[in-house]
């Protein structure tokens, strides 16, 4: 899945979503579920977006009735290949202005020999120097740098286990084959690798003992540290975590996979957020637990919505959801005074929040306030000047 302002797109492997049929690959409004045209004849695996345009990549051999081997451009109306696509199947996508990066598991590109990496430059394919020997899961890029991760041990002439580098001429390896030596505890494949600013994060599981904590990680330069672990339970049915996705929102870290997240009163499973100190559930997570034939697989959020997608029936306490599912993530509203000012502030991913007034709590009808929100580091902020009528205020979302 990805956002894209406020509209989701998610793609998969159906036929039918929302009630409308759509093969493989549709768009959420807000409101309603729409097809992209005649989508795509094979599961979709990697989904990313530049401007207006929305790159498609998978396991296909057509979109929209048009010739597109395994990634393809919808522009809002139609389909178009890019070249002659890959030769095999592709399981991540980043995009970085007007380069798309695809990996997975396939041996050219365009034409042009690519081992499991490459790149498309608008018109034409480029490989990556030698590539990685193994499959790509996922990929994170910035204007400069490009972040790939799956299951490797080699990316060019490097030795790199699990993650590496490249910088736009050549592989380096992210840590001197410490990945998985770190503090003594030999970590798996990560499943996630994301981006917040110069900072790189991967999620992964540690193959420790018997059971498998769920972690994410910190790359600091020369070595990977912990930001944070999320330990079974193990009182569940099994010790074993799969972690399969991480999204960062604001500050806050959402991972999502197969396990149990008992770090409150109300256990959940397969989908936990990390602040910064704390562990919290979301709600009773999928009603199926602990059995790994039901799991989340994707999270996107708009800022203020977080959506995830994998294998369920029902999310929270019997609410029916095939397959995807909404949270809302709640925003705080705070005041401050300084002399004859108000400052209402919120945080910055609440852009779908409307901020509006009132002179009675019991009134129906409440005014939007005017003032275009500031940004401030991450908070979004407006200044009222205090008059002499009580007023009430409060977020609402649009």
């Amino acid at each position: 899945m990805v956002v894209v302002g406020h509209t989701l797109y998610a793609g998969g492997r159906f036929t039918r979503i929302g009630g409308v049929e759509a093969a493989n690959i549709a768009k959420w409004d807000g409101t309603n579920w729409i097809p992209l045209g005649l989508g795509v004849d094979g599961g979709v695996g990697g989904i990313g977006a530049a401007g207006n345009d929305l790159f498609v990549a998978g396991g296909f051999n057509h979109d929209g009735g048009i010739s597109a081997n395994n990634i393809a451009k919808w522009d809002g109306t139609n389909w178009s290949a890019l070249g002659t696509g890959l030769d095999g199947y592709a399981y991540a996508l980043a995009v970085a202005g007007n380069k798309v990066f695809a990996g997975g598991i396939f041996t050219s590109a365009g034409g042009v020999a690519a081992t499991n990496i490459a790149m498309w430059d608008g018109s034409s394919w480029t490989n990556l120097g030698d590539g990685v020997n193994g499959v790509v899961i996922s990929l994170a890029a910035d204007g400069t740098n490009l972040f790939a991760s799956g299951e490797f041990s080699r990316a060019g002439s490097v030795a790199a286990n699990y993650v590496a580098k490249w910088d736009g001429n050549e592989w380096s390896a992210m840590g001197v084959n410490a990945w998985t030596t770190n503090g003594g505890i030999a970590f798996l494949p990560p499943a996630a690798i994301r981006l917040k600013g110069s900072e790189v994060f991967l999620l992964t599981d540690e193959a420790h003992g018997p059971w498998n904590p769920a972690a994410i990680l910190r790359w600091e330069g020369t070595n990977w540290n912990y930001v944070a672990r999320l330990v079974p339970d193990f009182s569940s049915q099994t010790y074993t975590d799969y972690p399969r996705d991480m999204l960062l929102v604001g500050d806050d870290f959402y991972i999502c996979g197969t396990f149990g997240c008992f770090a409150s009163n109300s256990p959940s499973a397969d989908v936990a957020k990390w602040d910064g100190t704390y562990w919290a559930c979301l709600g009773s997570g999928m009603d199926v637990k602990f059995l790994h034939n039901y799991q989340a697989i994707g999270l996107a959020s708009t800022g203020s919505e977080l959506f995830m997608s994998g294998v369920f029936e029902s999310v929270g306490s019997g609410i029916p959801s095939s397959n995807i599912s909404l949270w809302h993530i709640p925003h705080a509203l705070s005041a401050s005074r300084s002399e004859n000012l108000l400052t209402l502030s919120w945080p910055a991913t609440g852009t779908n929040f409307i901020l509006e007034s009132s002179q009675s709590l019991g009134q129906a009808d409440w005014a939007a306030v005017l003032q275009t929100p500031l940004v401030n580091g991450n908070k979004l902020s407006v200044t009222n000047e205090v008059l002499s009528s009580q007023k009430f205020y409060r977020l609402r979302r649009r």
